[in-house]
């Protein structure tokens, strides 16, 4: 089946770069173009460089492509063939990390209304969480797209932590009002979602991946957002006379550390 004619709210998220990418090309004509000259690379030689994005048995993918295993073969040897394959890779890797921010939004208005509920409900229900359907495949991207991945990842890695204020002071005063503290949790908790967005799809990389120390070189720009929301549970239980937001916070605490606040699980 050729992922050109699939319904796209189903698809993963590569499946959907791809299936946009191949829809919004335009095909170059022959009328016009100078004799001798490169008229372009075609539809389907277009397509071919987005099928590359995962790992396919070469046949399989002649197949999909309606054109002969040799002629495929011929593609994957030329120079412009594989430039626009690193070009796709590059531009899905930013398509990640904007994919990733949104997940932190969503499921940061998810936490609100979790946290809206009374601490009954809190105390009986686990937060709830998005799911990973449109990262389903992760398994089967292509070696230098989980390279191009994991080295915009690392970018923005240092960007968060650069970003990501400096509490060694800041709970030192022991006249902190709980209303303070709970205004510094809020500027953390979306942090935390975003880091945790990012921490929780490099555990999804692991299958892909045997570079395991650049990975874990890259995944540790993204704990400060954990410890700075640990250091907060720290302090709030440390002052005593919870208010109710304090209370709720530090039950979900309880449920992360359960491992119960996990969506790698999840389908």
């Amino acid at each position: 089946m050729e992922l050109k004619n699939i319904s796209l709210r189903d698809v993963t998220l590569l499946d959907k770069f791809m299936v946009e990418k191949a829809n919004n090309y335009i095909e170059p004509l022959r009328k016009g173009t100078p004799r001798g000259e490169p008229i372009g690379v075609s539809g389907k030689k277009y397509w071919a460089t987005l099928l590359c994005l995962k790992k396919i048995p070469l046949k399989q993918m002649a197949s999909m492509l309606k054109v002969s295993y040799g002629l495929l073969r011929k593609w994957r040897t030329e120079d412009a063939f594989w430039d626009l394959f690193e070009g796709h890779c590059v531009e899905f890797a930013d398509v990640v990390i904007q994919h990733l921010e949104e997940r932190a939004k969503k499921q940061l208005e998810l936490h609100k209304g979790y946290m809206a509920k009374s601490i009954d409900v809190i105390f009986r229900t686990p937060p709830p969480l998005l799911t990973v359907k449109e990262f389903s495949d992760i398994k089967s991207y292509h070696r230098y797209l989980v390279e191009q991945i994991l080295k915009r990842l690392g970018e923005y890695g240092k960007e968060f932590q650069e970003t990501s204020e400096n509490l060694d002071d800041i709970f030192k005063d022991d006249q902190v009002l709980p209303t303070i503290l709970n205004e510094r949790v809020e500027k953390v908790i979306f942090s935390e979602h975003l880091a945790f967005q990012c921490r929780t799809f490099f555990e999804l990389l692991k299958a892909s991946i045997s570079t395991a120390r650049e990975m874990k070189k890259s995944i540790s720009n993204f704990e400060r957002p954990r410890e700075e929301m640990l250091e907060l549970i720290k302090t709030i239980a440390w002052k005593g006379k919870l208010d109710n937001f304090q209370q709720k916070l530090i039950i979900v605490e309880i449920y992360k550390m359960q491992n119960r606040f996990n969506w790698i699980d999840l389908e």
